[in-house]
């Protein structure tokens, strides 16, 4: 089975990701909790109005304090909170930083400090008025929050949500912060840790994106660990779910004893709900009924 990663190459040590086809990071699909906006929206994407903010603060600073300077001090906050030190992080705003102005790479110092995990750092910048739901990564297509799922920070993401960050689609692209958390890696493996903080802050366990829920998308990776999780915490065993962990089963061996466990698992969560069966015979039940109605006008 080919096998596509919701981060085809990650680098730890940049957190710079490249999508691939057909993961929870690759263009297209639709999600529902939020809205999707494209590049194609112009003058009210996300991107182009936190690209016009970053202008606007730049040029505050350049006014405020000279070019250079303002500049400079942009720098000097956004590499101390990369590095996580607070302190100079702190000597920095008192100085007279702006919290939010880019660097000369457009990063913000809560955009590092969350790429990085620097929670102390994170919860500095947001005193200070960093805005949380901010552009972030470095093509502007994520969230504060969605940088902190992706890479597992669950201390960032529980400091960012308890700050008033919602937990629906966001960003650019309306990614679901569950879904980047729980098939993060290469191969996918997930973030329970970072996934149980977005689940008890309210995060939709059953939210779709890209017409996949978080629990699909953990079976279609072969994530076992990842599926028993999100049964645990109450994820519909959805009848797509088991077709695809038994297609994906049949291709060869190797697939038969990784997808084995997870038949098991969708199995004995639906023995338990009834959701599966339930679900299919509502289904029924309906078109039984729709068939009587146009019986009954013919």
């Amino acid at each position: 089975m080919p096998f596509h990663s919701p981060f085809r190459a990650i680098s730890s040590w940049s957190g710079e990701c490249v999508r691939g086809e057909g993961s929870p990071l690759s263009r297209g699909g639709r999600t529902t909790g939020g809205s999707v906006t494209t590049g194609s929206d112009r003058g009210g994407s996300p991107l182009l109005k936190n690209t016009r903010r970053c202008r606007a603060t730049r040029l505050f600073c350049t006014h405020k304090f000279g070019n250079d300077w303002g500049v400079d001090m942009a720098d000097q906050l956004t590499q101390a909170a990369e590095g996580g030190d607070a302190i100079l992080v702190a000597r920095l705003l008192g100085a007279g930083a702006v919290v939010d102005a880019p660097n000369r790479a457009w990063r913000t110092a809560l955009d590092l400090a969350v790429q990085k995990g620097h929670a102390d750092v994170v919860r500095l910048l947001l005193t200070a008025g960093a805005d949380p739901a901010q552009c972030a990564g470095e093509y502007g297509e994520l969230t504060p929050l969605c940088q902190a799922a992706m890479h597992g920070h669950a201390a960032v993401a529980d400091i960012l949500l308890d700050a008033g960050v919602h937990t629906q689609a966001q960003g650019r692209m309306g990614y679901l912060p569950l879904v980047l958390a729980a098939t993060a890696g290469y191969p996918p493996r997930g973030h329970p840790e970072t996934v149980a903080v977005l689940l008890d802050h309210g995060a939709d366990i059953n939210g779709v994106m890209k017409d996949k829920t978080p629990l699909e998308w953990a079976v279609q990776f072969g994530q076992v660990q990842m599926v028993h999780q999100l049964l645990d915490r109450g994820a519909k065993p959805t009848a797509m779910a088991l077709t695809r962990a038994h297609e994906y089963a049949k291709r060869s061996l190797d697939s038969r004893h990784k997808y084995e466990p997870i038949i098991e698992a969708l199995r004995a969560a639906d023995a338990r709900t009834g959701w599966t069966t339930g679900h299919q015979s509502s289904v029924a039940n309906g078109q039984n009924s729709m068939s009587a109605d146009s019986d009954a006008v013919h």
